[in-house]
């Protein structure tokens, strides 16, 4: 069967041509513009960044459906330029699930991934309270957001308020309600390097180290390192950490 998908809006930095090329994939609520701090990092390294609004997010279309696989029909169609496989696919929370099951259907399309904090799976117990704060967030304007994030930048504060106003709660109940997001059994088979980043086991993490001591004991091509102190959103509240780890992938120049 086809699995319908659409053409997701996307933001580039860097030079198409470049040898190094990281497509990055937000989270839950986000949209390509957050991964701003590091995906121009990667530019200014001599690389090229792709980020992507998924479906109902962001500047992307809106559908009907919103499955895991859905994402993963439209992902599968991000390819980097000429066709060439991505060096490096960066994949947070939902992000990084999609990213996961993308790479395990479609051989060739990403040479490794790096996962952030992943949420390869949420319980189903947990799920309306994930919907219940991205609602909540809605009135949170963006000078509250920088108050509560000392470590974010205006521009991040800003992003965050415009994110959680662009998303229905049609599309996060859709998301939510999808029985087949589950990313782990396809991340115990791939054949491919993949990093994962996991947030402070103190810290609610959506990758917990008794899930990724699971994984990398099936599947030694899976490594992981969990980050002190850091939480969900390391990739806006330590962005250096992660364009450290990105750097550390990426083929030298």
């Amino acid at each position: 069967m086809t699995i319908d998908s659409v053409t997701l809006a996307r933001l580039e930095w860097g030079d198409p041509a470049a040898e190094r090329r990281v497509l990055f994939i937000h989270g839950l609520s986000g949209l390509g513009h957050a991964w701003w701090r590091i995906a121009s990092a990667v530019a200014e390294q001599g690389g090229y960044a792709l980020a992507v609004d998924l479906r109902g997010h962001g500047y992307s279309p809106r559908t009907r459906e919103y499955s895991l696989s859905r994402h993963v029909a439209d992902l599968g169609r991000v390819t980097a330029p000429e066709g060439r496989p991505w060096s490096l696919v960066v994949g947070h929370s939902l992000g990084g699930a999609a990213s996961v099951v993308t790479a395990a259907t479609n051989p060739g399309w990403a040479a490794q991934l790096l996962l952030v904090d992943p949420a390869l799976a949420i319980p189903e117990k947990d799920r309306p309270a994930v919907l219940e704060n991205i609602v909540r967030d809605r009135d949170v304007d963006p000078a509250e957001f920088a108050a509560r994030n000392p470590r974010w930048t205006s521009e991040d504060a800003l992003l965050k308020a415009t994110s959680v106003r662009l998303v229905s709660t049609y599309m996060l109940e859709a998301i939510l309600a999808d029985p087949g997001w589950d990313a782990e059994a396809a991340l115990t088979t791939l054949d491919l390097p993949v990093h994962a980043l996991g947030a402070d086991r103190d810290r609610s993490p959506s990758f917990p180290p008794e899930q990724a001591e699971r994984i990398t004991a099936a599947n030694p091509r899976v490594s992981y390192r969990e980050i002190a102190g850091e939480g969900h959103g390391m990739f806006r509240d330590a962005p250096d950490v992660v364009l450290d780890e990105i750097l550390r992938l990426l083929p030298s120049a």
